[in-house]
């Protein structure tokens, strides 16, 4: 199902979560990265009122042989998230209450992390899935956005700007208020995680 306008957008991160819990990588979040013309505007962890709509992850686990009830499933909601955004590369929107995924021509990434330190290691994993709740979206004529989920491969500071005043956390050029990511708009691994298709939208 193609993501649409106040519904859930999904990503499937089983593999991603199977390689947090195992310790072969380090769980610094996600982030999310778009190409084609457009935008997808989401609820931010920072939503005070819609508190249920903020970003999610559903994780399905599978206890140990002899458990009753043998499947398990816990939701992580976002501990903190951020946008990045390319034309506004020294400003921070740690504290605002949406984030947005944009390409084409003005960039806007968006990094996310869940507290999963309450998993125990090697705790064999079903299912994980990343959900952002999407308010608005926005695309050219006859054009698809692939919306890519990459796990990110450093620490960075949520912040508490909504876009004004000096930076004190994560922006396009920097994971908190001092130090540079390696490449501008985030230090994320390849291959994607996670990917799914926006739909088309007429102009």
């Amino acid at each position: 199902m193609l993501p649409g306008i106040n519904t859930w957008a999904n990503w499937d991160l089983t593999g991603q979560m199977v390689a947090w819990t195992a310790g072969t990588q380090p769980n610094y979040g996600i982030a999310l990265v778009t190409s084609g013309s457009g935008n997808n505007k989401f609820v931010s962890s920072d939503e005070p009122t819609s508190t249920t709509l903020r970003p999610k992850l559903t994780v399905t686990f599978l206890p140990p042989c002899g458990w009753v009830p043998p499947v398990t499933a816990q939701t992580f909601t976002a501990a903190k998230d951020a946008a990045l955004w390319e034309t506004n590369n020294s400003r921070n929107y740690g504290a605002s209450t949406s984030v947005i995924l944009t390409a084409d021509p003005d960039d806007s990434f968006i990094v996310a992390q869940f507290d999963l330190s309450g998993v125990a290691p090697g705790t064999p994993i079903q299912s994980a899935k990343l959900r952002f709740y999407t308010t608005s979206m926005t695309q050219r004529s006859g054009a698809s956005m692939l919306l890519s989920a990459y796990a990110i491969t450093r620490t960075w500071v949520e912040g508490t700007k909504t876009g004004s005043g000096t930076a004190d956390g994560a922006t396009w050029n920097r994971y908190n208020a001092t130090n540079n990511w390696t490449t501008a708009g985030g230090d994320y691994r390849t291959p994607a995680a996670g990917r799914r298709q926006a739909g088309l939208r007429a102009e």
